[in-house]
């Protein structure tokens, strides 16, 4: 054969020592690593502006905004970082050995809970913070000693001063825990555009189309819950991406690879410490990998590989075991169940079916192994299951949502109520990922992969079928001739068909006659070895050359296409997705895991590489049923390969382009804007009533002090304060179940004195802590799952209600309402918490214990006089208000105003609350919270007469003229200079809808605001300053959570105020020429730096998006304005 000839037709791609391709794969890697170091860049950046204005917030407010799970696990990285004592004794004393979480036992909450990462962050922030300081103590000596004169050295000192002061801005404990967890997603955000590059071997635009995709989904919590900071999948699902991606690449290359199995052991560590939910995520790996070796494919190589993973799985389930000192929840978890039957079941079938060695796939023993691994996994779980509770609720959970309400229990509800989170994925949520437009690309990717297992899995048959009829596999055409190499037996090695760095492989399993030469001898082997039955490259673009195995013998032979198969690699990624889908569909909540891997399938079909793979495959299946392959190559010759012409390479060029710049658009255009037009703020749950709450509590209670509440609260409790809680969030042990129905029953009919004497002898608290929400009925129009809805599932029935009772007849109303059965004192109440002291026994009458024993026995809470009870000042309101609060509440006034506030806003109860307020009244009569409260209940809620209405305005606003900014906090008036600002705009509101815009209006609300002090400070004086410096000033002096003067409702009012002074002058030019009092060019100035300030706090805030247009000649905020905003507001 001439040699020229064969290298023209032969591509010859340089081999390392196990058969890969060096030149592409080191190729694909390098383009991997740069698209990922890219998308890494992009999404951290990205997030550290989605939800920067939590970083505007004081360290307690941030603190304070953390809800249920978020703040029980944030309260264990706060005990590190404030801790009085050292590292290690904090470690052991509040974590190993806790007393505080699951009062009055003593728990390890590291062997309870995930919270690896709050100690690693915690420790790292403390050495962090230690260096510093240090830092600033050395510079301080040295120059004190080498600068004398005592003006530099102060100047020296400020500028240090003013480095800790910047320190602490920007680097405070929650802000560092920010930072680092959004850098965490944003990496692991990375990594998933870098594994579409790399399973589409190199492709630069399939890694930009996933990234586009990633954004078209990133709304309203649809692809990450990063709103909510510490929750465990924030940190382990970028650990899941990277794990997953070393699993890819081991399944695709073909050499050794001992360091990615340490990686790939370290990161399944990791997932394991950082979330719970790691073990069923390691079993769908381990379950995806089996399919794949029970349909055979790289059957043999296949299996080291699996065993490989397996292993590396099973050590480390053992070791997060040790970890997390010995708890069976990781022992006897689904991960590890089914590792060991999937390991067993492989052993048993290598030893007594193939007797130890490596055999053809045979679905036999394929599906011997299948059911044998099916059987272990039953008994495993058959016999632990005595000793595994930890994750039955999860059990549960999957069989009420797939089999119907008849499995509801009161596990499967609690995890329903409320929302949708745990139930079916919505509408709603499926429309946000239709509008993404992924779903276009990645329904067909998914039926052109499953079509082609389909397909492989009946070539499979068909060739063992022949096999087994003595026909041989691949049958060598009859004109094929036999050449004798002249190459020694040390350079010809067996090499799998599979091992080629392309998209898909060759058969089943290798064939043991398929060689290739070794790197150093191919110079002078190549034309010896091509010219027999070895596998060569059919030329096509170097960039994305496609392996295509031929059967080649002399010039007048013909060359046979080998049969082709799906790539492992490919082949797991999709079972793996299928998984993850199936799971987002039942759960809604695991959308976070199917969502990304949608995103990456879809963006498969902008490679180059990976169209050409599906139209070989394709082809070749054509060729093959249409018995057209011979024809097809029979005129091949060694000496030429034919080519497509230059028409057909233009026409697929250019239905290539068109194809990418399609995605591209669709992926980026279909960006939500509406992230880009939100309040830039995270999930924000702190209120005027939780800071009140846990005010009073570190007032009023000692340390340690037990509190039994809902978990909701108890996180609140134990991240704010030195309490002791008796339940949490972390619902996976049984004793906290048990606990948690427990304090639903108080909001279900369980009889008093058995509340009271579990309290006393099982919990050994005081003090019981209910919110009003655990005590509500909301509009249940849309079906939503209701806290009532809950209790109707209580294990114990006795605890149960009857349906009968009305929301007041039930325990957690009557322990304050029941004045005959008072075993509990209210001794603190706001609008939003309330707290009851259990009453000692002593304190208590035998009287009352004997007629409360009677009613108890009956528990007849449907005959409770609850209408009479409520509107009852004496027995119902006075002993809370009169004994209780005005003696031990500094904000007694402006929570029994927020209290009646609620009662119309949940229960609708207008007499009720008219009675509060009216009580309120009397005792407040000279204070403006109260007053202006109430002017806005006869306004909006009770309709009361004008002159009734406009008296109560009018006495709230001369009030004002009492405050000032030096009188920041709590005085007599009950007005801080925040809510001034939002009493000022309500009352200028008030006059203009009602008496309209006049001479004497406009004058009046000029006055009010131009002479008020906190807009002259903050018009007059903040406009100096940069943002970091008024943002810190506000917090310092004007916003205060206790009155809901967060900083965005802060910017509104300004905002407001703003837009007022505008309108003012744009509509009633010819009133403010009459009036001399306040010149134009100073409404001009003060509307101007209001409105600068309230962009600058808060650039998206409704005010500001509704008034926009009279700031900016008419035209309202575009998209390149929210950009603007987004990126630099």
């Amino acid at each position: 054969m001439d040699k020229k000839k064969v290298d023209r037709m032969v591509y010859v791609n340089r081999m390392d020592k196990h058969g890969n391709s060096v030149i592409n794969e080191n190729n694909n890697r390098n383009k991997t690593t740069k698209l990922t170091v890219f998308s890494c860049i992009i999404f951290t950046l990205f997030l550290f502006l989605r939800h920067r204005m939590i970083l505007r917030k004081t360290y307690e407010e941030q603190k304070m905004s953390l809800f249920s799970e978020t703040g029980f696990y944030y309260s264990f990285y706060e005990e590190i970082v404030n801790s009085p004592t050292n590292i290690f004794s904090t470690i052991i004393n509040k974590m190993i050995f806790d007393e505080r979480t699951e009062y009055p036992d003593t728990i390890n909450s590291i062997s309870r809970f995930n919270i690896y990462q709050e100690i690693c962050l915690g420790i790292t922030y403390r050495l962090l913070r230690e260096m510093f300081f240090r830092t600033k103590y050395f510079l301080s000596l040295l120059y004190s000693i080498q600068f004398e004169k005592h003006s530099f050295s102060e100047a020296i000192l400020r500028n240090i001063d003013y480095k800790s002061r910047y320190f602490n801005t920007f680097i405070s404990p929650f802000n560092f825990y920010y930072y680092v967890i959004n850098t965490i997603l944003g990496i692991g955000m990375g990594f998933l555009c870098g594994t579409s590059t790399y399973i589409s071997n190199g492709s630069y635009i399939s890694g930009l189309v996933c990234m586009g995709f990633l954004f078209g989904n990133f709304q309203l919590r649809l692809l990450s819950r990063i709103s909510s900071l510490p929750l465990r999948e924030n940190f382990a699902l970028p650990i899941i991406w990277i794990n997953n991606l070393i699993l890819i690449s081991i399944f695709k290359e073909k050499k050794k690879m001992n360091k990615k199995w340490a990686l790939f052991f370290i990161t399944s560590l990791i997932q394991l410490e950082f979330w719970q939910f790691s073990v069923f995520i390691i079993a769908t790996q381990m379950v995806s990998a089996f399919i794949i070796y029970l349909l055979g494919y790289e059957h043999n190589v296949f299996e080291l590989k699996l065993v490989n993973m397996i292993k590396i799985h099973l050590l480390s389930l053992a070791c997060s075991y040790l970890l997390h000192f010995f708890n069976n929840y990781i022992l006897f978890s689904l991960a590890m169940s089914v590792g060991i039957s999937i390991f067993l079941s492989i052993l048993v079938t290598r030893i007594f079916l193939n007797r130890g060695k490596n055999t053809e796939f045979s679905f036999f023993n394929s599906f011997f192994t299948g059911i044998f691994s099916l059987v272990i996994f039953i008994l495993i779980n058959k016999i632990t299951s005595p000793f595994s509770n930890g994750d039955t609720h999860v059990y549960d959970m999957l069989k009420s949502l797939l089999f119907g309400n008849e499995f509801n229990n009161f596990d499967t509800m609690i995890y329903k109520m409320g929302g949708s989170e745990f139930s079916w994925i919505t509408k709603q949520q499926l429309k946000m990922i239709h509008n993404s437009g992924v779903l276009y690309f990645f329904l067909p990717n998914i039926f052109f992969i499953l079509t082609m297992v389909v397909i492989d899995l009946i070539k499979s048959i068909y060739s063992l079928n022949k096999s087994y009829s003595g026909t041989e596999y691949f049958k060598p055409n009859s004109s094929m001739l036999t050449y004798e190499t002249k190459c020694s037996d040390d350079e010809v090695s067996l090499y799998s068909s599979s091992s080629r760095s392309s998209i898909y492989s060759s058969s089943t399993s290798s064939s043991p006659k398929s060689t290739t030469m070794s790197v150093n001898d191919w110079k002078t082997c190549n034309e010896y070895l091509i010219e027999q039955d070895y596998s060569v490259l059919k030329k096509t673009d170097k960039k994305d050359a496609v392996y295509m195995p031929l059967n080649i013998s002399n010039e007048n032979a013909t060359y046979e296409l080998q049969e082709t198969k799906l790539e492992t690699y490919i082949l797991y990624f999709f079972i793996q997705t299928i998984f993850f889908c199936i799971l987002a569909v039942i759960i809604s909540r695991l959308r976070v895991l199917a969502i990304p891997y949608i995103s990456i399938f879809a963006a498969l079909l902008a490679s180059k590489s990976y169209l050409l793979f599906l139209k070989n495959y394709y082809k070749d299946v054509y060729l093959t049923i249409f018995n057209k392959r011979s024809n097809e190559y029979s005129n091949i010759r060694t000496s030429k390969v034919k080519r497509g012409n230059f028409v057909v390479k233009m026409i697929s060029n250019l239905l290539f382009l068109s194809l990418v710049l399609f995605m591209l658009s669709i992926s980026f255009l279909r960006f939500p804007l509406s992230e880009l037009k939100s309040g830039l703020i995270s999930e924000n749950n702190s209120s005027p009533s939780k800071s009140r709450l846990v005010d009073w509590i570190n007032t009023n209670l000692p340390d340690g002090t037990p509190i039994l509440a809902d978990m909701v609260v108890s996180s609140t409790l134990r991240l704010m304060t030195n309490a002791k809680i008796v339940t949490h969030p972390q619902y996976e042990h049984i004793k906290i179940r048990e606990r948690t129905q427990f304090i639903y029953s108080i909001s279900a009919c369980i009889p008093i004195k058995e509340l009271y004497e579990t309290m006393e002898k099982i919990y050994k608290t005081e003090y019981l802590l209910l919110s009003i929400y655990r005590c509500a009925t909301p509009n249940n129009i849309d079906g939503t799952i209701t806290v009532v809805d809950v209790t109707e599932y209580l294990d114990n029935i006795k605890h149960r209600c009857n349906n009968q009772e009305n929301i007041f007849q039930r325990t957690c109303w009557r322990i304050q309402l029941d004045n005959n059965s008072r075993y509990f004192e209210l001794v603190y109440r706001n609008a939003q918490y309330s707290i009851y002291r259990r009453i000692g026994r002593t304190e208590i009458s035998i009287d009352l214990i004997k007629s409360n024993n009677e009613n108890d026995v009956l528990n007849n809470y449907s005959q409770f006089p609850y209408n009479r009870k409520l509107l009852d000042w004496s027995e119902s309101w006075k002993p809370w208000i009169v004994n209780n609060c005005i003696e031990n509440d500094k904000f007694c006034p402006q929570n029994i105003v927020d209290y009646a506030r609620m009662i119309i806003d949940i229960y609708n109860l207008i007499d009720v609350s008219k009675l509060i307020y009216e009580k309120a009244i009397s005792l407040y009569p000279n204070n403006g919270y109260v007053i202006y409260n109430y002017a806005e209940f006869l306004d909006y809620d009770f309709g009361g007469n004008h002159e009734s209405i406009q008296k109560y305005y009018n006495k709230s606003i001369n009030i004002l003229g009492r405050i000032s900014i030096s009188e920041f906090g709590l005085d007599k008036t009950g007005v801080n200079p925040g809510f001034a600002l939002k009493m000022i705009i309500g009352f200028i509101l008030y006059n203009e809808q009602t008496t309209g815009r006049n001479m004497k209006n406009v004058i009046s609300s000029l006055e009010l605001i131009i002479e008020n002090k906190t807009i002259k400070e903050i018009a007059l004086n903040l406009d100096k300053l940069d943002k970091n410096d008024v943002i810190e000033y506000l917090n310092d002096n004007i916003v205060d959570i206790n009155y809901d003067m967060c900083l965005r409702n802060l910017a509104y009012n300004i905002c407001m105020i703003s837009s007022y002074l505008k309108s003012i002058e744009i509509e009633s030019k010819e009133i403010l020429t009459k009036q001399k009092k306040y010149p134009n060019w100073l409404i001009n100035k003060i509307y101007s730096r209001l409105w600068k300030v309230s962009n600058l706090i808060d650039p998206n805030n409704a005010c500001i998006v509704k008034y926009w247009s009279l700031f900016n000649n008419n035209v309202n905020k575009g998209n390149l304005d929210y950009l603007y905003s987004f990126l630099l507001g």
